[in-house]
Formats: C-alpha cells, structure tokens, sequence
C-alpha cells in the first residue's frame, strides 16, 4: 500500500491506498477534503488562499503530485455526455481518443489516408497554375473529424441513461485511458457519489492502474474493510487496523482480539451506513402514537 496524504494548508488527511478507498461520511466533514481535490487540478488561485497561503497538496508516499507529470479525474452522477463530446481541453472523451487514435494498430491507415491525400493533392495538380498540397495529417487533426456518440443497441445521449450507466461510461473510458498510460506517473481518480450500487462497486474494483477516492454516505458488505475510511469525530483509517484497535482498547472496558473488532466495525456500518429505500406506506405506522 501507498500513503496518501491531502492539505488545504489547515488541515491534513493520510491514509494508506493500495487501489481503491471509499471515504464514509454521512455529513459534510467529508467536503474540505473532497475540494482539495478538485483545487489541485485549479490553476486559479484567490486571493485569500494567496494572503495566507493556502495551498491544497496531495501527495503519495512524501511525494507531492503535480497536474504536469499526474492526471486527476473526477467522476461525476452529473457528468453531462452531451457537453463531454464537445471535445473541449478538459474532456474525458478527448483524453480516451488521443489513446486510441495513437494506438499501432491504426498506425497503417492513419498512414493510408496520408497516402490518399497526397494522390488528391496530385491530381488536383494536374494541369492547373494553382498548386495544392496536403499537410501530413496527425492524431489532433483526425479527432477534430470526428463526432464521438454512446450506442449500445441504440444510439443514446445523456437523458437516455441511468444514473449507473453514466458512471458506469465514465469508469470503462478511464479503464482504457489507465492500462494504455506512458504520460502519467499516477492517475488520480475521485468522485463524490452518494449511493453505490454492486454494479458500480465491482465497476470501481476493475480500476487497478489507478488510485480511486471515493467520497459517499452509503456502505456496501462487498467493500473491504481496508479500503474504507470514516470521518465522524475522527478520520479514522481502517487500513491500519491495529491503530485503531489500540485507540478502542482505551475506550472499552472488555478485551476483544482484533477479529472480533472487524466483525464490530462492519457491523456498526452496516447498521447505520448502509443505504435503504423509504416507503412511507410500511413506514408511517411508527409515527402514528408520536403527536
């Protein structure tokens, strides 16, 4: 595992990452946290972060991580495809075609379509005062040609998908973008989701050249108890298990082996992290000897 730690210059936060962490919180204490993320990728830095110096950092291993040599993604239950496929600098669309476009195996009929273009520049020559030629076409070139859209049977935009499938989009673009990687030391992927389905959970699990920082109110059983944190009066790590141990032993007035401790912690967050559906007709009865 890795240490990861993030500062906004007042507070900081550490824990230990192998691939995948899902910071609980069923408040906002989560949310200095989860901004310094999106402020590291922020060029623009205000006035009072420069008067007295405010600098969110993220850093593994001692390492500070800086938006040259690192990428950071965010994943997004609003993520709008429609505005994604307008292929502006900050697209997550853009990044996956500039892989996939360079990859070799469309090395031969990139180099094709040069060919092509230099014959119609020839015969377009012919017998005419006005020369043309055509620039050797590169990757950037090609991708301002094209039109990206999501097809799955059908042709869809955004207001035709579930809340999974948009993130399950997002996930299978950074999957691709991660494993074909040479420019970046570290892929830095977060999001702030608010309920995790499975389907979404083994989606995040498939994310193994990255680090994942998932901020969410919801436990899933599926979760392991070393890739969960959880702020409530403390941030509390559960990765270094036997900190935390040595902290409830001062606390309790019984001795339990560590064992016992895991069986507690998930239990304590599957009673009160784990995401239930309301329904007022089976609910409404425990209230009615309440006025």
């Amino acid at each position: 595992m890795n240490l990861l730690n993030i500062t906004n210059g007042l507070r900081d936060w550490e824990f230990q990452i192998n691939t995948l962490k899902y910071i609980i919180c069923n408040s906002n204490d989560y949310y200095p946290m989860y901004l310094c993320m999106k402020q590291v990728c922020d060029k623009e830095k205000s006035e009072y972060r420069n008067e007295n110096n405010l600098k969110a950092k993220i850093s593994i291993d001692s390492k500070e991580l800086d938006i040259k040599h690192n990428l950071f993604i965010e994943i997004s239950d609003t993520y709008s495809l429609n505005e994604d496929k307008k292929l502006t600098n900050k697209s997550l669309i853009l990044k996956y075609l500039e892989l996939k476009i360079q990859h070799q195996d469309f090395m031969e009929t990139i180099n094709t379509i040069d060919i092509l273009l230099h014959t119609l520049s020839e015969e377009m020559n012919d017998e005419s005062i006005l020369k043309v030629i055509f620039n050797s076409i590169g990757y950037k070139q090609l991708i301002k040609m094209l039109t990206p859209y999501y097809e799955n049977e059908f042709q869809k935009d955004e207001f035709d998908l579930s809340i999974d499938e948009i993130i399950s989009f997002q996930i299978q673009i950074i999957h691709y973008i991660s494993l074909n990687n040479t420019k970046y030391d570290n892929i830095i992927v977060y999001a702030r989701l608010d309920y995790l389905s499975e389907y979404i959970i083994k989606k995040l699990i498939s994310l193994t050249n990255c680090k994942v920082i998932i901020f969410t109110n919801s436990y899933n059983q599926t979760m392991q108890l070393e890739n969960l944190c959880l702020v409530e009066n403390d941030f509390i790590d559960f990765a270094n298990i036997d900190l935390f141990y040595k902290v409830f032993s001062q606390h309790s007035f019984q001795y339990y082996r560590v064992e016992e401790i895991k069986v507690m912690i998930k239990s304590y967050l599957k009673e009160n992290y784990t995401y239930r559906k309301k329904d007022i007709y089976q609910d409404l009865e425990h209230f009615s000897n309440q006025n």
